[in-house]
């Protein structure tokens, strides 16, 4: 059994060495082998990245025509939203105005929300600008309003925020 598999793969290796016109002194069977094996190889895994390709061509092109789909479909209109094609915009909005459009209050300039609001946002802007202050008071060397550099007395780190 051993002799016949030794001689188809000695009549194999002589079409090998023939069809690849291989000099028969520096080829090795190894040789051939390892290079047969990083072929299979090679292409199994562009079979494999093939595949993944197509799968997302698929994807892609699915995802498209939901795109499209979508686009083609009416939307769903919102109350007061947009009236029918046939009908005028300025007339529509004529007619809410005449049947007495509802607006919503604007705020009056002595509301008490917006005295609480204004009062708090300067408390907070008047903080930020003491903390800058001592910030820059707790450096040396460092620029005034002017861009001037000035010796700012050092402390000794116990700055308080």
């Amino acid at each position: 059994i051993n002799a016949e598999y030794g001689e188809e793969i000695n009549g194999l290796e002589a079409r090998y060495i023939k069809f690849f016109v291989l000099d028969k002194r520096n080829y090795s069977l190894q040789e051939c082998l390892k290079v047969m094996s990083v072929f299979c190889g090679k292409f199994e895994n562009a079979i494999g990245e093939n595949k993944k390709r197509k799968e997302q061509e698929a994807r892609l092109a699915k995802r498209k025509e939901e795109m499209a789909k979508r686009e083609t479909l009416p939307r769903a209109k919102k109350k007061g939203g947009l009236p029918p094609p046939e009908e005028c915009v300025i007339d529509n909005l004529l007619d809410q105005i005449r049947g007495g459009l509802k607006l919503r209050k604007a705020n009056s300039v002595g509301n008490s929300n917006d005295t609480r609001k204004v009062k708090r946002n300067e408390s907070i802007k008047k903080s930020n600008q003491e903390s800058t202050e001592r910030w820059r008071k707790s450096k040396i060397a460092m620029p005034d309003e002017d861009g001037e550099i000035s010796m700012a007395p050092a402390t000794n780190g116990d700055v308080t925020p």
